[in-house]
């Protein structure tokens, strides 16, 4: 998803949209070489669609495959939501998932709402994406290697792999960023995937000594914890 204000963007200036630029041959190249290296592409469940792949330009931005929707600005007087003091809570589990977008789609997701608003009671029903039953852990998982195989391609050199001395999530990622060739320095989300990986490890292993420290002693009040 691209947010950006009505009329900053020059539509022709094609560097806003490096990110949506594809080379065909790249790409063909980097899934054959993943698909033999990679562990993570050794799965049986992976293949390779070669006829989608021909589908993409030789070399070429896609960004204006991507379906849009402009809406008006932001009215800073408008309501924003109900009051921090409200009662107000959510009355289902939400879902937030990334994604690759799909050039194939021809119906907005606003349109499905507005469909499914005129719809009868027992008619059309939105369903929430599938979510797997059993989520993928953060920990011992070498979850890099597969978010980023392009930064990993043999799948080794992940966080969680047995080494002879134990370095820390700071010390593994600082050494990567500084890592000779600058490709995860360079890297347009690596680095902030990193630094919040990080943070929240920390901020768990901290609550988890302030709730130790606390044991055998008065219980504290919600107040007191938030405050």
């Amino acid at each position: 998803m691209i947010l950006r204000r009505r009329g900053t963007v020059n539509p022709n200036d094609t560097g806003v949209f490096e990110d949506f630029r594809v080379r065909r041959d790249y790409v063909q190249q980097w899934l054959n070489y993943l698909r033999e290296h990679h562990p993570t592409f050794h799965h049986p469940d992976i293949q390779i669609d070669n006829d989608r792949i021909q589908q993409l330009p030789e070399d070429g931005l896609v960004h204006d495959q991507l379906l849009n929707l402009t809406t008006s600005e932001i009215n800073p007087e408008e309501d924003q939501g109900p009051p921090e003091d409200s009662d107000d809570q959510p009355t289902a589990n939400l879902y937030s998932n990334g994604f690759v977008p799909d050039l194939h789609i021809t119906t907005h997701e606003i349109d499905q709402l507005r469909n499914a608003a005129r719809a009868p009671p027992d008619g059309q029903v939105l369903t929430m994406p599938i979510v797997r039953s059993t989520p993928l852990s953060e920990y011992g998982s070498n979850i890099a290697i597969s978010a980023f195989p392009t930064l990993f391609p043999t799948g080794r050199g992940g966080f969680d792999e047995p080494r002879q001395h134990k370095v820390s999530e700071k010390d593994w990622a600082n050494y990567l960023l500084q890592l000779r060739g600058g490709r995860f320095a360079r890297h347009p989300r690596f680095r902030y995937w990193a630094l919040n990986t990080i943070l929240r490890h920390e901020t768990k292993k901290a609550s988890k000594w302030y709730q130790t420290i606390q044991q055998g002693q008065n219980p504290l009040t919600l107040a007191q914890v938030m405050f």
